[in-house]
């Protein structure tokens, strides 16, 4: 094992790094300020099982380099500023486990050859130029996925409903991208998850399945419509933040809500009306008939066609590595 994190290094790493350690089994070098490309010696180490480049200045190309690494597990290539596709050979490291790729330059679709990865734990693809549809078969083929980051790309259309057989989620974030449509109803179903936030959409009627949300936060969006009923089973929750949307309605003033007493958490929504606001609600603070039937179909789909949706999941819970 050679382990060189947050060493203040500097420079490339050396071009004959797998020629002359052609037994190392793990390679670290994370937090230090390597730059240059990634050698293409690192493909002789056979017996390679992590590679953790994170947090360099390294740019360039992922190499092609993967074929003879059936014992690799872990690969983190984030924080840097490498550049091009995701190799379809990457398809040849059957026991990966955690992909983080995050915060780099990376563009393109993500290759199907990734469907391989039926062991994988965390993927992180977040913070690149990643484009196209979410593909489904990572709903298909990625069962025991726990981490999954897809946000600050630019992948378009809807959420696969595929994505629902993700039941073992703890952090699920695909925020900052453009997609659109509705959050599919099974996601309630993803009993992992602990906390949610939503953006650019309509706030679900059946968000109270989510029972173990302690953070929700969908401020700063277009979110329109009342503040579903439902959330009011959220006993969690512990952290909400509705700002600057576009909600209206008397705000819910029972279990959990009783607590969130904090104005500024509903402030820019001119529609909102009742406590902790100074708005008084002009009907007695009564919600409009047919309310919760405005929860789950909004204002008749026309808006909501036209309005991308971003879920961003903070959770209150980490997964020890």
């Amino acid at each position: 094992m050679l382990y060189l994190g947050d060493n203040q290094s500097f420079g490339p790493i050396p071009p004959n790094s797998g020629e002359v350690m052609p037994l190392l089994s793990d390679l670290d070098v994370v937090d230090n300020s390597l730059s240059g490309s990634i050698p293409l010696s690192i493909g002789n180490l056979t017996g390679l099982m992590t590679l953790v480049i994170s947090n360099n200045e390294l740019s360039g190309q992922i190499p092609h380099f993967w074929e003879n690494k059936q014992s690799m597990y872990i690969v983190d290539m984030s924080n840097n500023s490498l550049s091009g596709t995701i190799p379809t050979t990457v398809s040849y490291l059957s026991f990966l486990q955690f992909l983080v790729l995050s915060s780099n330059k990376l563009s393109c679709e993500i290759p199907s050859s990734l469907k391989n990865y039926t062991n994988m734990f965390s993927l992180d693809l977040g913070d690149n130029i990643f484009i196209g549809k979410l593909p489904a078969w990572i709903g298909e083929s990625m069962h025991d996925l726990l981490i999954f980051r897809l946000r600050s790309n630019s992948f378009n259309g809807n959420i696969p409903h595929q994505f629902c057989g993700l039941s073992k989620l703890h952090i699920i974030d695909m925020s900052h991208n453009h997609l659109i449509g509705h959050i599919p109803h099974c996601i309630a179903n993803l009993s992992g998850l602990k906390s949610e936030g939503m953006e650019e959409s309509q706030t679900p009627s059946s968000i109270g399945n989510f029972e173990w949300i302690e953070t929700l936060d969908t401020s700063m969006n277009q979110i329109s419509g009342p503040i579903p009923l439902s959330m009011t089973c959220l006993t969690f929750m512990n952290h909400l933040n509705l700002s600057y949307n576009n909600l209206s309605g008397k705000i819910p003033t029972t279990n959990q809500f009783l607590t969130l007493d904090d104005p500024s958490i509903y402030q820019g929504n001119a529609g909102l009306c009742g406590r902790p606001l100074s708005t008084e609600c002009p009907d007695n603070g009564q919600r409009k008939p047919g309310g919760d039937e405005e929860d789950r179909d909004g204002d008749g789909g026309g808006k909501l066609e036209k309005l991308g949706f971003i879920i961003s999941i903070v959770i209150g819970f980490f997964v020890g590595f």
